[in-house]
């Protein structure tokens, strides 16, 4: 039932996966595909932050290691947050490198996995990153837009006015 319902969650979500071991990065790829359908890769925390800019307002959910060549995965986190202060980073972090997490979780990383990834603790990690993107989402779309009458509604953010949900073309004077 949980899983029905993390699938349901985040099968809409785009990804970016950052890890530099091929073999992680393959099995964790495998793995985070029976939840996500929108899944970019990424080699290293260099090849992370050109592929976070790039795809800048797409990507809802960011999943890194944090020993990495080129960046590691605190300053790419540092990055990125740079360009988004909201956006949901996932570390997946070694056993021994937990004296990183303080520092981790000052800048505003939400979630931690460590690795080997645990199914259930991943599961959990996956849901509540999910249900928390999703909320933010459905609170941003609510206060982009206002209700001119019961039929008209004004879209903040695109500057477009709609009527039974058909955008009305308007000029640029109107």
């Amino acid at each position: 039932e949980n899983i029905k319902k993390l699938i349901e969650l985040s099968k809409s979500l785009k990804v970016l996966y950052v890890e530099d071991n091929q073999e992680a990065r393959e099995q964790t790829v495998k793995m985070l595909g029976n939840f996500f359908t929108d899944i970019e890769v990424a080699v290293d925390g260099q090849d992370g932050l050109d592929k976070f800019i790039e795809n800048k307002d797409s990507i809802e959910v960011i999943f890194t290691d944090i020993n990495m060549p080129n960046m590691n995965g605190i300053e790419l986190s540092k990055e990125i947050y740079n360009h988004n202060d909201l956006q949901s980073i996932i570390v997946i972090s070694a056993h021994d490198e937990s004296h990183y997490l303080l520092e981790l979780l000052n800048m505003g990383v939400e979630q931690f996995l460590t690795k080997p990834l645990d199914y259930k603790k991943t599961i959990n990690v996956l849901q509540n990153s999910s249900s928390k993107i999703l909320k933010t989402q459905e609170n941003i779309a609510i206060t982009s837009t206002l209700q001119l009458d019961e039929n008209f509604v004004w879209c903040k953010k695109n500057l477009q006015l709609s009527c039974y949900n058909e955008i009305i073309k308007l000029t640029k004077n109107e």
